[in-house]
């Protein structure tokens, strides 16, 4: 079972071929994912798929990201 203190505890990482404004998001993507996982998915596998090219994507409208619950649902979401 996820709790809320495992979401809370979610490392800082520091990636090597990512550039470093990206670890805070990252790092709250990581949050989310696992908030998804907790709220809308009985704490089951999710998964999340990110473009990095995310501020070029939002200025044309486009989605950026896409997210897989254990049980094969699939959606987009344009933040």
């Amino acid at each position: 079972m996820i709790t809320d203190m495992a979401i809370k505890k979610v490392p800082f990482i520091r990636y090597r071929e990512i550039p470093e404004s990206e670890y805070l998001m990252l790092q709250e993507l990581a949050r989310e994912v696992l908030m998804i996982s907790k709220n809308d998915n009985d704490s089951n596998e999710v998964a999340l798929t990110y473009s990095l090219d995310h501020r070029n994507l939002l200025a044309e409208g486009k989605e950026f990201m896409g997210v897989a619950l254990g049980d094969v649902k699939f959606f987009l979401v344009m933040v």
